[in-house]
């Protein structure tokens, strides 16, 4: 079995929750910013990744805002 990416690990960390899918992903010079849908719903939830860690994870529900 492949190793999730680090993104993956963190969002379900946060949500505990194994339904995870990517909604849209941003890349600039600074940070790669990955949004991912958590949950039957896929609420949305931001990544921020720089150099390949993942250096923060926000919920975009305004329910729970959360730094790793």
């Amino acid at each position: 079995m492949a190793k999730a990416p680090n993104r993956y690990v963190a969002v379900k960390r946060q949500t505990n929750t194994p339904k995870l899918v990517v909604l849209s992903a941003e890349t600039s010079e600074a940070n790669n910013s990955v949004t991912i849908g958590a949950g039957p719903n896929r609420a949305p939830w931001r990544c921020l990744v720089r150099r390949g860690v993942v250096a923060e994870v926000m919920s975009l529900t305004g329910s729970c805002e959360v730094a790793c």
